[in-house]
């Protein structure tokens, strides 16, 4: 493309776009059971219980909370939070299982990047294997970047703002 007559954009492969599903679809699942979690804990607000434990759903929690509502006449209310609680832990068990899948992926893929080419540069290093995986399918080729600040502000790790407007 012509890089003076608008942005350059890198159409990721088939094989890039299979890589990138792991991630994706393990955020997009811990986002639904955030939502899931929200709409219990809604439910509880809107009941009065303002003192609604993090991760509600859980197995250490939701006896708790489970006998807590009974003592207080809440019966209709746990029998709908059971029903939220359900597609908590089945979404809960599925994060599980990308978990494992993404930490093969991530050692699979640093043996590749290692054995095959340089080792991408320092912002991958040092972070959580989930978020240097993600990073590294996201970005693709960080061979593409010309500089740290254009890989920085790539994957939003840039501290500066860069307008084209008046200061």
């Amino acid at each position: 493309g012509d890089s003076n007559g608008g942005r350059v954009v890198r159409e990721p492969s088939p094989e890039e776009q299979q890589r990138r599903y792991l991630t994706r679809h393990r955020a997009q699942l811990v986002a639904h059971r955030g939502r899931v979690e929200a709409q219990g804990r809604g439910l509880l607000y809107d009941q009065g219980i303002e003192a609604v434990p993090e991760c509600w759903w859980g197995r250490k929690t939701w006896p708790r909370l489970a006998a807590m509502l009974e003592a207080a006449g809440g019966h209709w209310l746990r029998k709908v939070l059971e029903k939220q609680r359900e597609l908590a832990l089945a979404l809960h068990a599925q994060v599980l299982a990308l978990d494992a899948e993404v930490g093969a992926m991530a050692a699979a893929l640093a043996a590749t990047t290692l054995a095959n080419k340089p080792p991408p540069p320092a912002p991958v290093f040092g972070l959580g294997e989930l978020t240097a995986l993600t990073l590294q399918v996201e970005v693709m080729d960080w061979g593409r970047f010309g500089n740290r600040k254009q890989a920085g502000s790539y994957i939003g790790c840039s501290p500066s703002e860069y307008s084209t407007g008046p200061g």
